[in-house]
């Protein structure tokens, strides 16, 4: 059984868990509390009451969109796009699922070929196999909102990097 470890002010992390902040109490990975404290105090009027659970999200939430930013290494979209909701769409969600699921499994360097998607995911090879599907899981995360219906798109973070095409390229 993983043994939690006790974080200052309550929170703690759990050894077992094998997400990116894994071993980091949330003090550590979110923005300072004082700091969103005086932010949200200069936007809101000074009779405004701000309850300690919003200050807590609008943390997380800030933290989050900014981590977001400085990981991202590249990304590139095509600029040939498919239909909503059609065929093009079925086949990328399914090869985006192969390849978070089977690119850790395969030597961190996996090629595929699903439906009219061609694919390819690769993750450093210091990670855990948990820690690489959540890296390219994100990274599909990123190119859905960044390159919607692109027909082709590719994005690198820090530890890992995805790539599809409509068309083989290795």
């Amino acid at each position: 059984m993983a043994e939690a470890l006790a974080c200052p002010g309550g929170d703690s992390h759990n050894s077992g868990d094998h997400s990116p902040c894994s071993g980091i109490c949330k003090q550590d990975r979110y923005l300072p509390f004082a700091n969103i404290s005086r932010i949200m105090e200069k936007a809101f009027p000074a009779d405004s009451k701000i309850t300690k659970d919003t200050k807590e999200i609008v943390q997380e939430r800030t933290s989050e969109f900014i981590i977001s930013f400085i990981t991202k290494v590249y990304y590139i979209c095509s600029e040939r796009r498919f239909s909503p909701l059609g065929e093009y769409e079925l086949d990328r969600g399914y090869a985006m699922e192969d390849l978070c699921s089977d690119t850790s499994l395969n030597g961190y360097n996996y090629y595929i070929k699903s439906g009219a998607y061609y694919g390819h995911g690769v993750c450093n090879g210091a990670l855990t196999q948990p820690d690489c599907n959540d890296c390219l899981s994100k990274a599909v995360h990123y190119l859905y909102d960044i390159c919607d219906v692109s027909l082709g798109a590719q994005i690198q973070l820090k530890d890992c990097r995805i790539r599809y095409e409509d068309h083989p390229f290795h």
